[in-house]
């Protein structure tokens, strides 16, 4: 039987889209974290909802501001895609 390879990203598709540098998008890649991600995101942090902001800004390339433009339904979404790559999700 041939082991199943974990995915390194995701493409989300936003329902809201985002300005990103004058470009309305649709779809934003999330990459698979990494501890030094959590860490880097935290030390940088002003509390818990500032850093997944951070944490998701640094995963997905865009800045905290970007991240800060999403519609809460889109940042639910991204968070959803993170938890699946943390094993809190249903996500396979």
């Amino acid at each position: 039987m041939a082991k199943q390879q974990a995915k390194t990203s995701i493409d989300v598709k936003l329902v809201d889209g985002l300005d990103v540098d004058g470009t309305l998008t649709y779809s934003i890649t999330v990459r698979k974290p990494k501890v030094k991600d959590l860490l880097n995101a935290e030390r940088q942090s002003k509390g818990e909802s500032d850093a997944n902001v951070r944490f998701l800004a640094n995963l997905t390339d865009l800045t905290p501001d970007q991240i800060g433009d999403l519609s809460l339904g889109d940042y639910r979404k991204l968070n959803e895609v993170l938890a699946g790559f943390l094993g809190e999700g249903d996500q396979t």
